[in-house]
């Protein structure tokens, strides 16, 4: 089983919230993961730049999980 892990990146935050509102079974929608990568990691002055999340895709190239 081959996995990827990639480092998160503003052009990845539509799909990464699309996984995480499916994830919580729509509890919390991906306007609301948007705002927050927003919040944490775009204009927050505090933020470090370095790194703000992984993302863990499978063989089928689809998100398999999140850490961030």
């Amino acid at each position: 089983m081959e996995v990827i892990i990639k480092q998160i990146c503003q052009n990845n935050y539509r799909e990464v919230a699309i996984f995480l509102e499916r994830m919580t079974d729509g509890v919390y929608k991906k306007d609301l993961w948007l705002d927050r990568f927003r919040y944490w990691w775009d204009d927050n002055p505090f933020t470090q730049k370095k790194s703000s999340g992984w993302i863990l895709y499978g063989e089928d190239r689809e998100i398999k999980g999140f850490y961030g």
